[in-house]
């Protein structure tokens, strides 16, 4: 048989209802004011409009952007929701620890107006990034950000970011420091250079109507399996030391590939297998000690190749370009290479050069000109507008094939034999 609880009892365990309301009332409004990363269970923390702009998103940022990652909330972060600032000038997230993984999980960091590839989305200018840091060894990957005032991702040395679209960023698109990656990403419409890395490797990227170069890259680099279209400068601009292979450059408003005076250094670049054609100067020009090989530079508005001194240049093709095919410094080494249908010579190189086993053909000027000590061996010109060799006095040719040249076989040089001009074994 139950008993009625004593009328004390009955009124303590109502004295303590209210006291259990209020605690799980407490409780619950302390939930809604963590930040969501907090709770994340795979340990990385989480990034999004809300907490940006209400609560801060995890220890060590406030509400407001930028989100500031100083690594209190760990070294792994990610977006749960794309983030719009309102203003040019304001940056988006910033990294001041080392060794930070930011993943943008598909989303976007825009500039009001830009979100979701905006067409009236335009460059303006301002001091904000999408992601910024000076800090090292920084990753940003999987993600677009759009119409930011400065570049639109800066990050420090040994930064690497991959598999991102940056759009009309006031200044560069993507900006790292040296030993840096920049990988299977696309930079256009942006009021700088599309991409430009201090150092490190440059690969397989597109990138085009940037108002500076596609890519810019300095000492040391490897830049490979990139294009680089429509852009306002050259299509590739690179510094000493730097290795670009299998490449495209075409439609920009200056260069297709610039190897030359960026930081003050030049020379020793090694191109290969890369295309240029259809930009409005010439297709390739470098410094000195540079090697080309397997390059092709068509329909472009100046020269297919120059070069400074010392250059080495092998299995190269010139077709169709304004200026001449080939027009290069003193001391250059071409072999293998054809010039085709261009607007100025076919292959002009200075004083004491070498031109071997090459053919021209169809250009403008004259088939090889070659200056004071150079030697002209095992080479083809034929149909060319003026001489088929035009060489300085002390050059020497030998076992060339010369025909049909409207100014004329051979002017000067020294014969060293074996030569056909026409059908008459021996040339004038």
């Amino acid at each position: 048989m139950l008993r009625p609880r004593p009328a004390s009892a009955r009124q303590e365990a109502c004295n303590r209802r209210p006291a259990t309301r209020a605690l799980r009332t407490a409780l619950a409004l302390l939930l809604l004011h963590v930040p969501r990363s907090a709770l994340a269970t795979d340990g990385v923390a989480e990034i999004n409009q809300t907490c940006a702009t209400q609560t801060g998103c995890f220890s060590g940022d406030s509400a407001g952007f930028p989100v500031t990652i100083d690594g209190s909330a760990g070294s792994s972060y990610r977006l749960t929701g794309s983030l719009v600032v309102q203003s040019p000038s304001a940056s988006a997230i910033s990294i001041s620890v080392d060794d930070v993984s930011l993943d943008l999980n598909g989303f976007e960091i825009a500039r009001v107006g830009c979100a979701g590839g905006s067409l009236g989305c335009s460059v303006v200018q301002g001091s904000g990034s999408g992601v910024t840091s000076s800090r090292s060894r920084l990753a940003v990957h999987d993600g677009v950000v759009a119409g930011m005032g400065s570049s639109g991702i800066q990050l420090g040395d040994a930064a690497r970011v991959e598999r991102v679209r940056v759009r009309f960023s006031g200044s560069h698109g993507v900006f790292v420091g040296a030993f840096s990656q920049v990988a299977q990403s696309t930079t256009d419409r942006n009021g700088g250079d599309g991409i430009r890395a201090i150092g490190g490797t440059v690969r397989e990227n597109t990138t085009h109507h940037n108002t500076g170069n596609g890519v810019l890259t300095s000492i040391g680099s490897v830049v490979t399996g990139n294009v680089a279209h429509d852009n306002g400068t050259d299509g590739f601009r690179f510094e000493e030391g730097t290795t670009a292979v299998g490449n495209a450059s075409y439609l920009n408003d200056g260069r297709g590939f610039f190897a030359g005076d960026v930081f003050g250094l030049k020379g020793s670049v090694t191109l290969r297998d890369n295309v240029a054609y259809d930009n409005q100067a010439a297709g390739f020009v470098v410094g000195d000690a540079c090697n080309l090989s397997g390059n092709t530079s068509n329909d472009n508005g100046g020269s297919g190749f120059e070069t400074g001194e010392g250059a080495v240049l092998a299995g190269n093709s010139a077709r169709g370009n304004q200026s001449s095919g080939f027009f290069l410094g003193t001391g250059v080494t071409v072999r293998g290479s054809t010039s085709s249908g261009n607007g100025g010579d076919g292959i002009f190189v200075g004083s004491g050069s070498t031109v071997t086993d090459s053919a021209t053909r169809g250009n403008v000027g004259d088939g090889i000109q070659a200056l004071a000590g150079s030697v002209v061996s095992r080479n083809a010109s034929q149909a060319n507008t003026g001489f088929g060799l035009r060489l300085s006095t002390g050059s020497g040719y030998r076992e060339n094939v010369v025909s049909d040249n409207a100014g004329g076989s051979v002017l000067s040089g020294v014969d060293l034999g074996d030569n056909l001009c026409g059908t008459t074994a021996g040339c004038p």
